[in-house]
């Protein structure tokens, strides 16, 4: 039975998976940036969500791969506690286009500069609707599921 902290423990490895891949970092090639010894067979376990990661190891490890841990923690609670995007009956959702681009999360790349281009193209413009066809797209350019990219890019409209 899941605990609900076990949703975070997977959260949690999953953000740091996604944030050592995308730094293009293997296990090995982590471990030497971080100021404590630790295995790769350790950070594989917290990656993987099967093993605790402590406050001081979560901090140690975003910083080696630099992001701040803070940064890190708000995707963990948007990917557990995700703000329900709003659809319309098509499937197609709304989303901020400012707060897209400020967006810090790394697999969000491919539609911050999308968002970034429409912005100077239209600086009144606030916000886009993506359908379920152009949320698919972008779920595979920046690595991740529609849910995902919808929820990530999602702000109050």
């Amino acid at each position: 039975m899941d605990s609900g902290w076990d949703t975070y423990q997977r959260a949690v490895g999953h953000e740091l998976r996604a944030l050592r891949r995308s730094r293009k970092l293997s296990l090995r090639n982590l471990l030497p940036l971080l100021p404590s010894d630790i295995t790769p067979q350790t950070v594989a376990a917290y990656e993987q969500g099967v093993r605790n990661c402590s406050v001081t190891r979560f901090a140690e490890i975003c910083r080696a791969l630099g992001e701040p841990p803070h940064h890190v923690l708000a995707r963990v609670e948007q990917r557990v506690h995700p703000t329900e995007p709003v659809r319309d009956d098509a499937g197609s959702v709304t989303i901020n286009l400012a707060h897209v681009v400020v967006s810090s999360d790394p697999r969000l790349l491919p539609l911050r500069r999308w968002a970034g281009e429409l912005l100077r193209e239209d600086p009144e413009r606030t916000h886009a609707t993506l359908t379920p066809s152009a949320l698919a797209a972008l779920a595979e350019l920046c690595d991740t599921t529609s849910q995902d990219v919808a929820a990530l890019a999602y702000a109050a409209t």
